[in-house]
């Protein structure tokens, strides 16, 4: 069974990347349902299903750390630092003596090894960031974090996705409006069918998407919110 977070966050984008091509088959009338059950009889569409969900998850990581550089570091590790006002210094501090107890390092960070020593300082915010997720995976107990990973998964996924969609989306259009061209041995757009232009209307909205949504800034939200509900997590273990 696809667990809530494969679906959403691995899945879901894959299907939002393919959108454009089941448009076509939905609109032209193709009858998809039947070679869907076909497929499914022999097991090809679990098979893609967990190929696909392998592929969002694996360009969403790889993408995600030159995500993290352009933002000057990890959300949660962000979180963590001093000189970041996300969360003021009293609860920060009282987070901080929290970690310590819980998963226990050398040295406490603190204002001067921030500023000496940045690097020292964020491999420790990171080995607690590794903790708390280690420690937070029950999704039932802390069903508002792990929606937030949801939504900050699935939008990381689709923006690595991005090149992939646009082509997929731009293929499809250009093909249908040359497919229809040949048939009809004609560039006159009065003689293509109605399905063309709702196919094609329907592609250009996403690819709008495409280009002026899914963006680096669109990803900052859920991943700030998600990190806040990480560090949040702390009170309750």
């Amino acid at each position: 069974m696809i667990g809530s977070y494969t679906l959403n966050a691995r899945l879901y984008p894959m299907a939002i990347v393919f959108l454009p091509v089941f448009v076509l088959g939905v609109v032209y009338s193709v009858e998809f349902q039947s070679y869907f059950h076909a497929l499914s009889s022999i097991g090809i569409v679990g098979a893609l299903t967990y190929l696909l969900s392998q592929i969002s998850r694996d360009l969403g990581k790889r993408k995600e750390k030159g995500l993290w550089e352009s933002w000057g570091g990890a959300p949660t590790t962000q979180i963590l630092r001093f000189n970041n006002s996300r969360i003021d210094i009293h609860t920060k501090t009282r987070y901080h003596a929290k970690l310590q107890a819980k998963c226990p390092v050398a040295v406490l960070p603190d204002h001067l090894m921030e500023n000496t020593s940045p690097a020292q300082a964020d491999e420790i915010y990171a080995a607690w960031t590794t903790y708390l997720r280690g420690q937070t995976r029950d999704a039932k107990k802390f069903s508002l974090l792990h929606k937030e990973k949801i939504g900050y998964g699935f939008r990381r996924n689709l923006w690595a996705l991005k090149l992939l969609g646009i082509f997929v989306t731009g293929t499809v259009l250009l093909g249908n409006f040359i497919y229809l061209a040949l048939e009809n041995n004609s560039l006159n757009l009065a003689l293509f069918p109605k399905p063309f232009f709702l196919s094609s209307f329907l592609s250009v909205v996403i690819l709008i998407f495409w280009i002026f949504v899914c963006k680096r800034t669109w990803i900052t939200p859920s991943a700030y919110a998600y990190a806040e509900r990480l560090v949040e997590s702390i009170d309750a273990l």
